[in-house]
């Protein structure tokens, strides 16, 4: 079986970190016997045609320096900072078209289209030679469309292409407003090959952020809710893997709230270094929130990480994260932009960590049955089965 994967963007060296997830997903469907290819954009007019085995087809549509779109920036966020990178969609979209046009005779069976707006657009010329479409929606497209005005127009349009729909979460899903859609979620990007059992016990804990240092991402609560921590006089660490716009602002805010001492910024980290991060941490916090534009958690794949390796996590009631944190049950669910709340769920669990093992013990079981790679690429077999 011969599919082509239509994307936003594919990193030029395996050390590079772009949707380490997806990369995760694609090797699964390799290892069953899947001929994965991939359409998408040139960065910067780099060449290259082949990462972790696959085919890559990259496309150019503008001048070199200018051909940043989707790559360095998702693409809201770069519209968001300037807007003269709208004049360059045009371009990005027909030069996809086109592309998609000259790989027409690799009679591929399927052709399976990740953030459909608007991506699905370069899928048209596979449609018209009758060749079955999946789209994969996840969150940023459907909120940059809404954001345009037009998500009652255009995604409609473009959803009607697909063969099957599939959505990453129940949110997302409800955002779409279909019952017609598949809920497949993604996977970790750490490829396990067991889960971790959680510590025995904690003396000064290490608590663990990992992601895009971005609005939605609520750190500030985070950083306030340390303070909290602080002034009840527990002793604790708090490391911040990642980078992204928000960073110098809460640098800012770490030093306004005397917290030098209790809060590290690791930045940006390669795979062996994430590993390291969660095997040295207690707990793991997800303090995301509805942002400014109405953008939030699509699902939270770095809870399905945390809970791997053994860490009780903690995050708040937004987006799709309750399809992985069952409060109670998988881990512990706050209100959004509520340091209190978050400060005691963390001061509960460590006062309670025979209770937090068990938390991680039934969040790992959730893991396995619905959130593993393994049963994450068996349910879009089931799908490419039944197409061809």
């Amino acid at each position: 079986m011969k599919v082509l994967h239509i994307i936003t963007a594919a990193p030029y060296d395996e050390r590079e970190v772009i949707t380490p997830w997806l990369w995760e997903v694609l090797k699964g469907l390799r290892d069953r016997g899947v001929d994965v290819h991939i359409l998408c954009p040139s960065f910067k007019g780099r060449r290259g045609d082949r990462i972790y085995g696959f085919k890559v087809h990259r496309y150019r549509y503008f001048l070199a320096e200018y051909e940043r779109l989707s790559y360095e920036t998702a693409i809201p966020e770069l519209l968001k900072s300037d807007r003269r990178y709208y004049l360059l969609i045009p371009f990005y979209l027909v030069s996809g078209i086109l592309k998609a046009i000259s790989l027409l005779d690799e009679n591929y069976n399927i052709v399976h289209v990740h953030w459909p707006f608007p991506m699905a657009l370069l899928s048209l010329p596979f449609k018209l030679r009758f060749v079955p479409i999946v789209h994969s929606y996840y969150t940023a497209e459907i909120k940059l469309a809404k954001s345009l005005g037009i998500l009652g127009g255009m995604i409609k349009i473009l959803m009607h292409t697909a063969n099957v729909k599939t959505a990453i979460s129940s949110y997302v899903k409800t955002l779409l407003g279909r019952e017609d859609i598949k809920v497949i979620p993604y996977a970790s990007s750490i490829r396990l090959t067991k889960f971790h059992k959680p510590k025995d016990r904690v003396k000064e804990p290490i608590i663990l952020f990992v992601g895009r240092l971005v609005e939605r991402k609520g750190v500030d609560y985070l950083l306030k809710a340390a303070r909290i921590l602080k002034d009840r006089g527990l002793r604790f660490k708090v490391h911040i893997v990642g980078d992204g716009p928000e960073r110098g602002k809460l640098v800012r805010l770490k030093r306004e709230l005397g917290l030098e001492d209790e809060v590290i910024f690791k930045g940006k980290v390669d795979s062996e270094s994430l590993v390291n991060e969660y095997m040295s941490s207690d707990i793991f916090v997800l303090p995301s929130i509805v942002d400014s534009r109405g953008d939030t958690e699509g699902l939270g794949v770095v809870l399905i990480e945390a809970l791997s390796f053994g860490l009780p996590v903690i995050a708040t009631n937004v987006g799709g994260i309750p399809d992985i944190v069952i409060n109670g049950e998988t881990g512990i669910l706050v209100p959004q932009k509520d340091p209190e709340e978050l400060s005691s769920a963390v001061e509960y669990l460590l006062k309670n960590w025979e209770e937090a093992k068990k938390l991680v013990i039934n969040g790992q079981k959730r893991i396995r049955e619905y959130f593993s790679t393994e049963s994450v690429v068996s349910k879009i077999l089931e799908i490419y089965e039944g197409l061809v």
